[in-house]
């Protein structure tokens, strides 16, 4: 399956430093998630949980090939750190909607963080 869907909300967003792995993916829009969730910050990348529903995440949304989602997987550690889910995207020119993956950081490592109450990360 080489159209697969995917919203990102920190440092893959274009001109953060991990921006380069979706140069060659189609950049849909910005959007935000339909549902709200909480996003943290360690000060260097943010993490979103599902526990909570705090805010609409903000991001941008892209279709990638199965190589760049393997990829993608494993620079998120997934499963074992962040889990990819399926999430509700509400596309910036409020007409569009789309499902992509979203990843969310699984609970036992939410520690201490800082909260991002306006779920925008700025890096």
């Amino acid at each position: 399956m080489e159209n697969n869907v995917i919203f990102v909300y920190g440092t893959l967003k274009r001109g953060f430093k991990l921006c380069d792995m979706l140069e060659k993916s189609k950049f849909l829009g910005d959007g935000e998630t339909l549902h709200k969730y909480v996003m943290y910050t360690n000060g260097r990348f943010p993490m979103v949980s599902d526990k909570y529903k705090e805010t609409r995440i903000s991001g941008e949304v892209y279709i990638v090939s199965d190589d760049v989602l393997e990829n993608l997987d494993i620079i998120e550690d997934c499963p074992d750190v962040f889990t990819r889910k399926s999430v509700f995207v509400t596309m910036n020119n409020y007409v569009d909607h789309v499902y992509a993956y979203m990843y969310f950081i699984n609970d036992e490592y939410l520690e201490s963080y800082d909260k991002v109450p306006d779920g925008i990360f700025g890096g």
